[in-house]
């Protein structure tokens, strides 16, 4: 018999969250329930071992849900409503919560019919500014940078809009992950730090800075690597801006064609294509410039 777990309100990508097992990312929350998390113990697969780099699938795919599969760690069986985590491992494996946080949560905000962006997005003058691009593009990295020259925190990886004709971000958690040597390059200003598990990044804590109350978008940034030193900024096309936006929307291709529809995506993303001034960042690969992209960003932002 298990003992009865205690509830815990959060808020995440614009969810208000009732979960049992604990949250370290998102802030607390006593407002309405968009979603409830709850547990429950699965047998362990033989041969099997949790990792950051574990085998993952998604399967029952409909309008209503599906289910988030993660070989030797857990099952995330997601609807409108709750998510049931049935674990194979401890309820407070460290892993739990990133597969959570970044990938179920926002495929809930999409079935609710946002547009979840691989973005990362800060605050600047009391509007969202969202830097788009893969997972070495460098969005984390101009966060953390334009954190440390003061500017407030979003959300890092996924950028969750709502209201697609007059978009907005909804905040998603006030953690960032970079490495080391961003953190060693930009000293953002950050509350605590911890390892995130079974890789070499940080993980900073930005409470004192984050946002907690959804943000007008003001520009939309999508970032390639510079061919030199220098960094450039220049505009990018509506047409152009839509086709980037539907190639960064979470989980496109497994996710989106085959729930959502390539045709609704398109709607969306050519919506607040058209509602957004969208550029392209041409950001140079030496650490010691982020600080300058950083400039330019601000001074686009005040043009």
């Amino acid at each position: 018999m298990h003992a009865e777990r205690r509830h815990r309100g959060y808020k995440a990508f614009g969810l208000g969250i009732d979960s049992t097992m604990p949250l370290l990312a998102p802030v607390e929350h006593t407002g309405p329930v968009d979603v409830r998390v709850e547990l429950e113990p699965l047998a362990a697969a033989v041969g099997t071992a949790a990792s950051a780099s574990a085998h993952v699938a998604w399967t029952d795919l409909s309008p209503e849900g599906g289910r988030f599969e993660v070989r030797g760690l857990a099952c995330f069986e997601a609807t409108l409503s709750r998510i049931l985590i049935r674990h194979q491992v401890a309820p407070g494996h460290p892993l739990l919560e990133p597969y959570l946080i970044g990938r179920v949560l926002p495929f809930l905000v999409s079935l609710r019919g946002g547009f979840p962006l691989h973005a990362s997005a800060v605050a600047i003058e009391g509007r969202a500014a969202a830097f788009v691009g893969g997972s070495t593009a460098g969005k984390s990295s101009l966060a953390a940078a334009l954190v440390a020259a003061g500017h407030h925190f979003v959300a890092d990886d996924i950028a969750a809009i709502s209201r697609p004709d007059q978009p907005v971000v909804e905040p998603a958690h006030p953690e960032l992950k970079v490495s080391r040597e961003v953190v060693a390059a930009t000293s953002p200003p950050f509350d605590s730090v911890r390892p995130f598990p079974g890789s070499e990044e940080r993980v900073l804590r930005l409470a004192s800075r984050f946002v907690e109350a959804a943000l007008p978008m003001a520009r939309i940034y999508f970032l390639s690597p510079a061919e030199g030193s220098d960094c450039s900024i220049e505009e990018v096309s509506p047409s152009a801006a839509c086709t980037l936006l539907v190639s960064n929307y979470f989980g496109l291709p497994s996710i989106g064609r085959r729930l959502v529809g390539l045709d609704n995506i398109l709607d969306l993303a050519g919506r607040i294509a058209g509602a957004v001034d969208c550029r392209r960042v041409f950001v140079p690969r030496q650490l010691g410039r982020l600080t300058d992209v950083a400039r330019r960003v601000e001074g686009d932002l005040g043009s």
